[in-house]
């Protein structure tokens, strides 16, 4: 059985934990919400060490500075886990906002639980953590986001600081490259620092995006995703 957790700790690690609960095309989450009423969509494909991973992501917003997401995965193979599935709540207010001489700053809080459907056995709680969120701009067309925060790993019972960076920058519509570091203060748990790099078209501005990204994580092979994403439903 012990065994069996292993295995299952190491394939989520290697493909999902890295992307859970943050928008395309970064996993470092930036600290804004989607506006009141309004609904954004983002799915992706992600293969990497022999494994394999389908994500379909959305999330509102239900009063202002407050948005809630839901997260459904499908992981390949299945014989040890099958399907995953994330909620979070994010806030980040208005009056959380400040000016500095890099440039104006937005802060913001998020909360999130995640869930493994073991196969054979059901639905299983695997993570629970929560973030503090951090965006500088300091031009319009640069961004420098940063989490810190705890998770909590249910398997092991054991919990760890989470770091997370990263930086973007649009050099020429409709054109957005990135890169982000992700690390926390258990690797034997939660796994090593994965960095990551990769871009977005937009084939409809701030509306309609596909991105293609490449992570490494310490030690070990790369994967590869591709996904989209579709902002602003019921503007």
């Amino acid at each position: 059985m012990r065994t069996r957790y292993v295995f299952l700790l190491a394939l989520v690690a290697a493909i999902w934990a890295p992307h859970a609960d943050a928008g395309r095309p970064l996993a470092t989450d930036d600290a804004a919400t989607a506006d009141v009423g309004t609904c954004q969509v983002e799915s992706y494909a992600e293969r990497g060490r022999g494994a394999r991973a389908w994500v379909l992501a959305q999330a509102c917003g239900v009063v202002k500075g407050m948005e809630v997401g839901i997260e459904l995965v499908r992981f390949s193979p299945s014989d040890v886990v099958s399907t995953g599935a994330a909620v979070a709540f994010k806030y980040a207010p208005d009056n959380w906002k400040t000016n500095t001489a890099a440039g104006p700053v937005t802060m913001g809080l998020k909360a999130g639980a995640s869930f493994l459907r073991i196969t054979g056995s059901g639905w299983e709680g695997s993570e629970v953590g929560i973030l503090g969120l951090a965006t500088l701009t300091p031009h319009d067309d640069v961004a420098v986001h940063a989490n810190v925060g705890v998770t909590r790993e249910r398997i092991t019972s054991k919990s760890a600081l989470v770091y997370n960076l990263a930086g973007t920058w649009a050099p020429a519509e409709p054109w957005l490259v990135f890169a982000e570091a992700q690390a926390n203060s258990r690797s034997e748990v939660f796994g090593k620092t994965v960095f990551s790099y990769g871009g977005r078209w937009w084939a409809v501005k701030d509306k309609v995006g596909i991105d293609l990204t490449r992570s490494t994580q310490s030690g070990s092979a790369s994967s590869w995703s591709i996904g989209f994403g579709w902002y602003g439903l019921g503007e």
